[in-house]
């Protein structure tokens, strides 16, 4: 990691620091990629590109309540020179129309392991492209990506399209309804019970998966999935294997 990193990385999920030259743990490489710009460094490069302007914010980390969110909003639309910066959050409370918006970093969401990602992404463009009355800009380093084929051109048929067929190729909803498990602990504890229950469950081929993040406020978590046809749920007999388990259903 470059000096532009600082000396340390901070993980707001498992709330651990790792030195910034911390290397992969399965290839040893170096060289690390930021998912995302980080809301903080846009607001700096905002003040100093517009100094005159008012800067509001919404994301979780600051607004803790819809009444705060609202007052926010409501500030910033009844300001003659100001900006909104906000995260997914924001659009929730952006209910009228403005001159200009724009998407500065949504390529980090292209590496969260979601089924629906692609889908999700696709409901931003639109949601904050309708609100914008002049002009919509979307930063990227994936402008090839086709989905910004698909969103530029207004093609929602092909989109929709494209993304059955991968749901198709890889067994996701609206194909299959997926079914998962967690179990949170110690490693060891938790992958033998999960292996037990993938014995109980085992009529129904489950799949057994460690999360994407391995460590949540220290506990390994290790994951169960199972695929089951459209047809096939409601499925009493499978219901009552899972409420046996004990999990706290």
């Amino acid at each position: 990691m470059g000096s532009a990193f600082r000396s340390e990385t901070f993980n707001h999920r498992c709330f651990k620091r790792y030195p910034a030259d911390t290397r992969c743990g399965s290839c040893r490489s170096w060289r690390l990629n930021p998912i995302g710009i980080g809301i903080e460094k846009v607001e700096g490069i905002l003040r100093k590109r517009f100094p005159e302007a008012s800067i509001y914010k919404i994301e979780s980390g600051i607004v803790t309540t819809d009444k705060k969110a609202k007052d926010i909003m409501t500030k910033f639309m009844e300001s003659r020179s100001s900006i909104l910066l906000g995260t997914e959050l924001g659009l929730n409370y952006l209910n009228q129309k403005v001159p200009y918006a724009a998407v500065v970093s949504l390529d980090g969401l292209f590496a969260l392991p979601d089924y629906s990602i692609s889908e999700k992404i696709f409901s931003i463009l639109l949601r904050l492209s309708h609100k914008a009355e002049k002009s919509f800009l979307i930063q990227t380093r994936k402008p090839d990506e086709k989905i910004f084929d698909y969103f530029t051109r207004g093609n929602l048929l092909d989109f929709y399209r494209a993304e059955i067929e991968n749901r198709k190729k890889f067994n996701y909803p609206p194909v299959k309804i997926l079914i998962k498990i967690s179990l949170a602990g110690k490693k060891e504890e938790v992958e033998k019970e999960m292996h037990e229950i993938k014995k109980v469950l085992s009529d129904q081929k489950p799949e057994i998966y460690h999360s994407f993040t391995p460590k949540i406020m220290g506990k390994d978590c290790v994951n169960l999935l199972l695929r089951l046809a459209p047809n096939d749920w409601p499925n009493e007999t499978l219901g009552h294997k899972i409420t046996g388990l004990g999990l706290g259903l």
